[in-house]
């Protein structure tokens, strides 16, 4: 248990809030490089990585998700190599 200025919480409640806000920051930058591109009309998001679904569940604009992209980057690039 911490000691807050405004009382005590549990360590449990205090992970969860982190994770929500770092959730809630990345979705803010995401959506924040997106605008630029959404005059384009066929613009889409592309969502990749560890956290691609729950980001990709919650984000406000066209998206799609890959969640094997930087996979399927190596693939090409030994292939041309």
């Amino acid at each position: 248990m911490l000691l807050l200025a405004g009382g005590t919480i549990e360590r449990g409640a205090l992970a969860l809030a982190q994770r929500s806000l770092a959730l809630q920051a990345q979705l803010g930058a995401v959506e924040r490089m997106f605008r630029p591109m959404a005059a384009l009309s066929d613009a889409v998001c592309m969502v990749s990585g560890g956290a691609a679904q729950p980001l990709a569940d919650r984000l406000d604009c066209p998206k799609r998700l890959e969640p094997h992209l930087v996979l399927h980057g190596l693939r090409c690039i030994g292939e041309a190599s």
